[in-house]
């Protein structure tokens, strides 16, 4: 019994940059990507063994359905690679060492009045929603050449 494992090329880089043997996820991601970023191909596999190896392999870049909250707290489902997931999370840990380290300059500045009281509200992270982030917008940001296409 063969498997098919569809692979999406990126245009601008010539890498693999996803795969799925999924054919939801295949539709759903050119569906909610911009298909002419890529070059897509659909490999046949005939040994089953050789399939799962690929897959392993390249287990970072297989589709799965991953949840997006927007700042009023709305949650998008998209269709994402693990890949893009760790690199979400890093850049939302970045911003977040940021704002701390903004937080500790003007602590160290004993900077007061209304306006040190205005910032320190925006910025305290003290809780898990003093930060808040839009992460679905971030995600879009972040990935913006998958889903916009530029001849560039």
């Amino acid at each position: 019994m063969s498997r098919v494992i569809y692979c999406f090329y990126k245009k601008s880089e010539g890498s693999l940059y996803a795969i799925t043997e999924n054919k939801k996820f295949y539709e759903r991601f050119i569906s909610e990507r911009n298909k002419r970023c890529f070059i897509i191909k659909k490999i046949k596999f005939h040994h089953n063994d050789e399939a799962s190896s690929f897959l392993f392999t390249n287990s970072s870049l297989i589709l799965g359905d991953f949840p997006y909250e927007d700042d009023k707290s709305n949650i998008t489902m998209l269709v994402a690679t693990p890949k893009e997931e760790d690199i979400l999370q890093n850049k939302i840990e970045e911003m977040q060492d940021c704002a701390v380290n903004i937080k500790c300059i003007f602590n160290k500045y004993c900077l007061k009045g209304k306006y040190f009281t205005a910032l320190m509200n925006l910025i305290d992270i003290s809780d898990v929603d003093g930060l808040k982030i839009d992460i679905l917008k971030l995600f879009i940001y972040l990935f913006k050449d998958t889903f916009y296409y530029t001849d560039e």
